[in-house]
């Protein structure tokens, strides 16, 4: 069975929403697995069993959710999985919280994912897998496992530097020196002698605000922050 440039979204069964294996090989590239579901068992997508082998080389599997084990895929007794690339995201299952889920050691996981095969997440790098025998998997690295195991996708949020100008001679308290993305950061105002703040221009706006807040999902670059300041007039 080979699976190329194919959606499958909002699909049902009792196990294996989208499909079944039984003693077959399955090749999946460039397809999408969105919002499918096992209404009564394992495997939101793919459900494989009987020296079935399913091999993605690349594929995007988000919210699909199982009954049981495995949010995207279970694996029964003498299967093989093969994981070159992919994108895992937001895959649930109500038993045992898993991306692919295996119940036996006669089943053989191979995860091999180059960060050249990793579709991009807005904010986010892929770091590898974490299983559930408290191992990670980490991209770049393969790994063969033959144990029952559960695999969860690991997303860590970027990083982004903050540079502060127009600060010289300024005070400034709680002083942030990068953005988490999907978190807010608060600026605080500074303050100068002689000055009045006049607000912060982020990445060079022509407009400068005070009580600043870096959104969470608003950047996802270096932030640059320039003081803008008023003279004091004194009579």
């Amino acid at each position: 069975v080979t699976v190329k440039n194919s959606k499958f979204t909002s699909n049902t069964a009792p196990s294996g929403g989208v499909f079944r294996f039984f003693s077959a090989i399955a090749n999946i590239t460039d397809s999408e697995f969105t919002d499918n579901s096992a209404s009564k068992g394992g495997g939101g997508a793919f459900y494989i069993e009987s020296a079935s082998v399913l091999t993605i080389n690349s594929g995007t599997f988000t919210g699909n959710t199982a009954s049981s084990n495995g949010g995207a895929i279970f694996m029964h007794t003498e299967t093989s999985v093969n994981v070159y690339g992919g994108y895992f995201l937001n895959n649930t299952a109500k038993d045992v919280q898993s991306d692919i889920y295996s119940n036996s050691s006669s089943s053989a996981i191979v995860v091999d994912i180059k960060k050249a095969n990793i579709p991009t997440r807005t904010g986010y790098a892929f770091t590898g897998w974490q299983g559930s025998n408290g191992t990670t998997y980490l991209v770049g690295e393969k790994s063969t496992i033959n144990e029952p195991i559960a695999l969860v996708a690991n997303w860590e949020p970027n990083a982004y530097d903050i540079e502060y100008k127009g600060m010289d001679g300024a005070t400034l308290t709680s002083k942030p020196t990068q953005h988490i993305y999907g978190t807010d950061t608060t600026i605080n105002d500074p303050t100068k002698r002689g000055y009045a703040f006049a607000g912060w221009r982020v990445n060079g706006a022509t407009t400068a605000k005070k009580g600043l807040t870096l959104g969470a999902t608003e950047y996802t670059d270096k932030i640059t922050l320039e003081a803008t300041w008023t003279a004091n007039v004194y009579t």
